[in-house]
């Protein structure tokens, strides 16, 4: 027997190569000034990592370790959301880094025992840090490319190209506050190679949150008795996992889902087959306790379920589909602007303007490179370069820099150092109208 192999999946996860790759994940993913309910920022949390790390070690191998509660965050679904409204509001949960760490550690652990009901060809979100490696390997190798809103896209088009013209989407209701933890527990656990960890894993998925009182009636977004931690480093793994047997029922019947969490559409060839496939998505989601909203109703100011025919546009993770094109959504326009105007105005004139030029090469950089495959027009990639022209100028007005707002040349870019969207690569994977 191998030495890994005579160790306990405790065991495993308390080594330092085993935290130190989780480690890394979590400063490779995470907000650097993302905190939870220590206030311990990943940056201040990386100035003692090693003491970190021992100390994570030790109460590990001594069965002490116990995760500190999640801090409620509520965040909008939509601009204009209601606080008396809970439907109105996602329920994110942020654990502190220590324990996404620990988390991290867990999931990379169990991966070679739970991959084969969790990375399937329906399934393009919450793991499209993983690729399919040999089975010797003891961790997941992680790779961008592989699972995310591309690949997604790109899937779509082979199955439109194929014939498939027609499709149903949905997007199951209150999807992580509705997964029964028991009945996840029972699925799960049997399939791990021993029962050292199910405590940590139960607890990584208790729902409860510290800071309740002061949330006053959003709190409700958060039973203590059901679901899993909506932001949990754990839970979109699970989620999948949660969903395998829903997803091959689909399969099983001829059909082609793509699945983003919580986000499904099928593509078939007619109208009967898109409407069998919502008969089969309803019936095989009710047995494991969700639902879907009914075809054709309101739900968030949007209908969540329906059934379109060929050259019907339709949006489906932030992206508009056309028949010949594809493009980020308006609100994804809209967004950018309004992080934008956040970055200029946020600083209360403390801020220099290096730093304030470095968030916003970010901020543009990781849009322009997250919709590059789509439809972008040079117009539009202009269109984002004046924006920060104008939020540039007018934070430099304000601190009299510049006596008046003048249009920034492109000369003023580069004595600046601002990034245009323009130079930034765009490789669309739908360039032309696709034949009949």
């Amino acid at each position: 027997m191998s030495r890994t192999g005579s160790l306990s999946l405790l065991e495993l996860i308390a080594q330092p190569r085993t935290l130190e790759q989780a480690w890394h994940s979590v400063r490779s993913s995470s907000s650097a000034s993302s905190s939870g309910l220590d206030n311990i920022t990943l940056s201040a949390f990386a100035r003692a990592w090693p003491q970190q790390k021992k100390q994570l070690r030790e109460q590990l191998l001594a069965k002490s370790f116990t995760f500190t509660p999640y801090r409620g965050q509520p965040i909008r679904k939509r601009s204009n959301a209601d606080p008396r409204i809970l439907k109105d509001w996602r329920p994110i949960s942020i654990a502190t880094v220590r324990d996404r760490v620990v988390q991290r550690a867990i999931l990379n652990r169990i991966w070679k025992d739970i991959r084969d009901k969790v990375h399937t060809e329906v399934s393009f979100g919450g793991v499209r840090r993983y690729k399919l490696t040999p089975r010797s390997h003891k961790c997941p190798v992680e790779d961008d490319s592989q699972r995310c809103v591309r690949s997604a896209a790109q899937r779509i088009i082979g199955l439109r190209k194929r014939g498939h013209c027609y499709l149903f989407e949905t997007d199951i209701e209150n999807f992580f506050p509705s997964i029964n933890r028991q009945r996840l527990f029972e699925d799960l656990f049997p399939m791990l190679r021993d029962n050292s960890i199910n405590h940590l894993i139960e607890a990584a998925l208790d729902t409860s949150i510290a800071n309740a009182r002061e949330l006053g009636q959003l709190a409700g977004l958060w039973d203590p008795t059901t679901g899993v931690p909506q932001g949990g480093t754990l839970s979109p793994v699970i989620a999948n996992f949660y969903l395998f047997e829903h997803d091959k029922e689909l399969v099983d019947s001829g059909f082609h889902p793509v699945r983003y969490v919580d986000d499904l559409i099928v593509l078939t060839r007619s109208k009967q087959e898109a409407c069998s496939a919502y008969r089969i998505c309803k019936s095989a989601l009710d047995r494991i306790g969700l639902k879907i909203h009914p075809i054709g109703k309101e739900s968030n100011g949007r209908i969540k379920t329906n059934i379109r025919g060929p050259g019907e546009p339709f949006d489906f993770l932030g992206l508009t589909f056309t028949a010949h094109t594809i493009r980020p959504m308006r609100s994804k326009f809209d967004s950018l602007r309004e992080r934008l105007q956040q970055i200029t105005d946020a600083d209360g004139g403390k801020e220099v303007l290096v730093d304030v030029i470095k968030k916003i090469n970010w901020c543009v950089r990781g849009w322009v490179k997250a919709y590059c495959f789509c439809n972008l027009g040079p117009g539009e990639l202009r269109d984002i370069d004046n924006q920060v022209g104008f939020f540039v100028r007018r934070w430099l007005v304000r601190r009299n820099i510049i006596a008046r707002a003048n249009k920034l040349d492109n000369q003023a870019y580069r004595w600046l150092g601002i990034e245009r969207a323009q130079d930034i690569f765009i490789h669309p994977i739908l360039k032309r109208r696709p034949s009949r």
